[in-house]
């Protein structure tokens, strides 16, 4: 990618959440794209992951990798990042990612779709005004005897029965980049992250552009970086699902952004920056990529082209 890559500030580290909870007044399908969203039509077919239906979750090994966030974004500050430079990913309120997140998110749906997994997500995106509230709702001036943070000069303690929360404008979730992942549905039917589908992630996060921040909550994934496809050997256990089709002039979303990121990567013509939205430029990448490919280069990244991109993909180490 031609974008900055920075690493999070430390104060994430110390950034926790109680185990996020779907509900139905969350729900939002402003700005969302159904098609743009694997979610959306479940797999049929069943997990192919297999693992010890007794073991839990408890004592599992989850990767934590230095998150990470374009340059540009830093531009805005922490949850000031105008909604239309992101991407609706979910049908909820908080279902905003960056262009570059919407596009590893998508990557890693695509998978866990392949995977017989239903990906979702109870949240993701908090602009400042939410993380103060949360912040907020958690915190108090009292001396609880508790975890305590400064903001603003000001000694704050965790209230009693409270989880963690970030210093507001120092949250991951105020990038655009962090996720809090679930399964099976979006608002009321989410479920929580469980075996195997954790089995299954540990193996493939990384390799689709995430990781985790802290062992204690297997919910949350924060992007690393997209480059990240290059750098794992290829086999069963990474391999990589090109984006949905049909993308085409007009089309726009995650799906789009996960193309666009792809051209740019192995340099098949120049989309501009992975903004989710399939203009001229992007059309003309796409029959770069598709005279690379041997594909028909028609500009329609349709079900030939994605099987092409697959192919090609699965050759990637």
């Amino acid at each position: 990618m031609t974008d900055t890559w920075i690493e999070m500030p430390e104060s994430e580290d110390v950034e926790h959440d109680a185990a996020p909870v779907g509900s139905d007044d969350d729900l939002d399908a402003e700005g969302y794209l159904p098609e743009d969203d694997p979610a959306t039509t479940p797999p049929t077919s069943p997990p192919t992951v297999v693992v010890d239906p007794n073991a839990g979750i408890e004592g599992a090994q989850f990767p934590v990798s230095p998150a990470a966030i374009p340059g540009w974004a830093k531009e805005f500050g922490n949850g000031q990042i105008p909604l239309d430079r992101m991407i609706k990913v979910a049908p909820i309120g908080a279902g905003y990612l960056l262009p570059e997140a919407a596009a590893a998110w998508r990557n890693l749906q695509n998978a866990a779709t392949a995977a017989g997994f239903t990906l979702t997500m109870t949240g993701a995106y908090r602009t400042l005004d939410q993380q103060v509230a949360l912040f907020g709702d958690r915190y108090s001036t009292q001396n609880t005897g508790r975890s305590s943070k400064r903001w603003n000069n000001v000694q704050y303690w965790l209230k009693q029965g409270a989880a963690m929360a970030a210093v507001p404008g120092t949250s991951n979730h105020g990038w655009g980049c962090a996720v809090d992942a679930a399964l099976d549905g979006y608002g009321g039917a989410a479920q929580g992250v469980r075996e195997p589908f954790l089995s299954w992630a540990v193996q493939n996060a990384a390799a689709n552009g995430w990781s985790w921040e802290v062992q204690s909550e297997p919910w949350h994934l924060r992007l690393v970086a997209f480059e990240s496809i290059v750098q794992q050997p290829a086999g069963p256990a990474t391999a990589h699902v090109p984006p949905s089709p049909t993308l085409k002039l007009g089309s726009r979303g995650g799906q789009v952004a996960a193309l666009q990121n792809l051209c740019l990567l192995f340099k098949w013509g120049d989309p501009g920056r992975a903004d989710g939205q399939f203009g001229p430029r992007t059309e003309a990448a796409v029959k770069a990529m598709q005279a690379a490919l041997a594909a028909t280069a028609d500009g329609v990244y349709g079900p030939r082209s994605a099987a092409a991109t697959a192919q090609f993909l699965s050759t990637v180490g």
